[in-house]
């Protein structure tokens, strides 16, 4: 934890997280905490650097409670984020998402098409975000979603 939070600090702070994560209870829970503060800070970082290099869409599967572009600096500026989650994830989040955030509540799979994401532009780039999606669901699913 340590080391990660000397090299993303700005995304592990408690102001740009919302809260801080519970103590872990006991090792197991600490590898846990460990394991999904550094797959957070990497798509952290590959999302800050995406923005930087021109990227202006983000399709986010399986969005779950995500926060991440509320959170990173001026992403709201310069961004159009599409979370795509099941309903009853979407209806339980934290918040309301901010103003450039929109919300589609389907089951995955399939993937949206483009036509299902409102003032979706094919024209630009795009980033798709599966953190923490793929392993719940089965091979064949898989499949389907990366060749989507």
């Amino acid at each position: 934890r340590r080391e990660i939070s000397s090299r993303y600090p700005e995304f592990l702070s408690e102001e740009t997280a919302g809260m801080a994560a519970p103590p872990p209870r006991n090792h197991s829970d600490l590898s846990a905490l460990t394991r999904i503060a550094t797959r957070t800070a990497f798509f952290d970082s590959f999302c800050v650097h995406a923005l930087q290099n021109g990227f202006t869409q983000f399709v986010v599967l399986g969005s779950g409670r995500c926060s991440r572009f509320s959170r990173i600096p001026n992403a709201s500026a310069i961004t159009r984020v599409w979370e795509v989650d099941c309903e009853e994830v979407l209806n339980n989040s934290r918040s309301p998402p901010a103003p450039h955030i929109m919300r589609l509540g389907r089951t995955l799979p399939p993937v949206p098409e483009a036509s299902d994401l409102i003032d979706f532009d094919p024209d630009k780039p795009t980033v798709f975000v599966m953190e923490g999606l793929l392993y719940y669901l089965e091979e064949e699913d898989v499949r389907s979603v990366i060749a989507a």
